[in-house]
């Protein structure tokens, strides 16, 4: 599970609808990313989008997919 995605939506106060609309994404894809069911790693093409979205910095979104990837041992 994607949580920090979950966290910084919530902060945002907008809906996985209105998250994915603003990615370009089909909210069923992008339930799929948060929930880590889908997409063992997000492309630099959507962290872009997802930092400019949630206004934080690239750095951080990498970090924290670094963070999923050493828990999930890849």
């Amino acid at each position: 599970m994607r949580k920090y995605l979950r966290d910084l939506r919530l902060e945002k106060k907008a809906s996985q609808k209105v998250t994915a609309e603003a990615l370009g994404l089909s909210q069923n894809y992008y339930s799929c990313i948060e929930s880590g069911t889908r997409k063992a790693s997000i492309d630099l093409g959507l962290l872009i989008k997802l930092s400019a979205f949630f206004e934080v910095e690239l750095e951080y979104l990498i970090e924290q997919e670094k963070a999923i990837a050493s828990i999930k041992g890849a």
